[in-house]
C-alpha cells in the first residue's frame, strides 16, 4: 500500500504553507550562528521572526554566551 502514513515515521506539523517535518539540526554553536545570520541580513524585525520561525530557530539562540 503506497501513500499510506505509517504512524511514528516522523513528527510533523500543520503550521503554515504545509506539512514539514520536526526537526532540531545543528549544534548549539551553528544553531547561534545561523540565528544571527538571519539577524544580519533581515530586513526589519518582523522579517527576522518570520524567517527564524520558518526555520525553527529560536531568537534567543543569538544571544551572546
Amino acid at each position: 500500500m503506497t501513500g499510506i502514513h505509517k504512524p511514528g515515521a516522523f513528527e510533523t506539523t500543520g503550521h503554515g504553507m504545509g506539512v514539514v517535518p520536526i526537526v532540531h539540526p545543528g549544534s548549539p554553536e551553528e544553531r547561534h550562528h545561523a540565528v544571527r545570520a538571519v539577524a544580519s541580513l533581515s530586513v526589519n524585525a518582523i522579517e527576522c521572526a518570520e524567517v527564524l520561525a520558518m526555520l525553527g530557530l529560536d531568537p534567543a539562540e543569538g544571544k551572546a554566551q
